[in-house]
C-alpha cells in the first residue's frame, strides 16, 4: 500500500524514535496487559489473548522482562 519494505518501515521507525518497532510494540502490549489484570477478573490466558499473545508461557516471559513480576503478581493482594 505504501509502497515500502517492513524493513524499511522499522528501520524508518528505529531512526526517529531510539527504539526498535517490535520492542515498542511489545511494550504497549504488556501496559495494557498490566491495566487489564488490575482493572478486570479476566484470566491471564484470556489478558495474553487480549494484547495478541496466544502462548501464555510467551506472554508470562515477556511480562515479567517487563515489569519484573509474573502477572499473577498482579493478581494477588499488594501487603504494605
Amino acid at each position: 500500500m505504501l509502497s515500502v519494505s517492513p524493513n524499511y518501515l522499522s528501520a524508518l521507525f528505529h531512526k526517529k524514535t531510539g527504539t526498535m518497532f517490535v520492542k515498542h510494540l511489545t511494550r504497549i502490549r504488556m501496559l495494557k496487559a498490566k491495566e487489564l489484570l488490575i482493572g478486570s477478573n479476566m484470566q491471564i490466558k484470556q489478558v495474553a489473548e487480549a494484547v495478541g499473545y496466544y502462548s501464555t508461557r510467551h506472554f508470562t516471559k515477556l511480562f515479567t522482562e517487563a515489569f519484573g513480576s509474573s502477572p499473577s503478581f498482579y493478581r494477588k493482594p499488594q501487603v504494605m
